[in-house]
């Protein structure tokens, strides 16, 4: 519950900043240090059987996602935007898992939180208006993990929260 509440605060601190560029001279930094956090949450938190963790985990990163995409003018609705594919294909996996599993989370992989370190670096830039190329990165880091992750809920017969990589699945 605590790391609902910190999220809320995370959220609201970034809307603020983002419609109302409060302070006006440092507000992209402010963002940047908040995504920061909220990505440091993602990583330490236990999720595993909390829902509350669970849910505030994926809104959080899907509304943050949401209002940078809006204020930077991207086409959010468009099926050809990267964000909107990978949403797609990580939300059927979560799907998948979920009637597999009966679990709301999927297994943790290093190619997952690498995927999530990939969002928050492309976030960042959108916020600070650089353009170093990491929608790619993201992208390509995202399909590579969807990929793993569908062929891994293939092949466990077991529900496990942490599962390195597909290698480990086989051995």
């Amino acid at each position: 519950m605590k790391n609902l509440a910190i999220r809320f605060i995370i959220f609201l601190g970034i809307s603020l900043c983002v419609n109302y560029k409060i302070p006006e001279t440092f507000y992209d930094i402010i963002i940047a240090l908040l995504l920061l956090l909220g990505l440091i949450i993602s990583y330490k938190e236990i999720r595993e059987n909390n829902i509350n963790n669970i849910l505030s985990n994926y809104l959080f990163w899907i509304v943050c996602s949401y209002i940078i995409l809006i204020e930077k003018k991207e086409v959010v609705f468009s099926l050809s935007n990267v964000f909107v594919i990978l949403f797609i294909i990580k939300s059927v996996l979560l799907v998948i898992n979920y009637f597999k599993f009966k679990k709301l989370e999927t297994p943790s992989t290093v190619l997952s939180k690498m995927w999530v370190f990939t969002l928050f670096l492309y976030l960042i830039e959108l916020v600070l208006n650089s353009t170093h190329g990491t929608k790619y990165l993201f992208y390509y880091i995202g399909l590579v993990s969807s990929i793993e992750l569908f062929i891994i809920l293939l092949v466990i017969k077991e529900w496990k929260l942490k599962i390195n990589s597909v290698i480990n699945v086989f051995k």
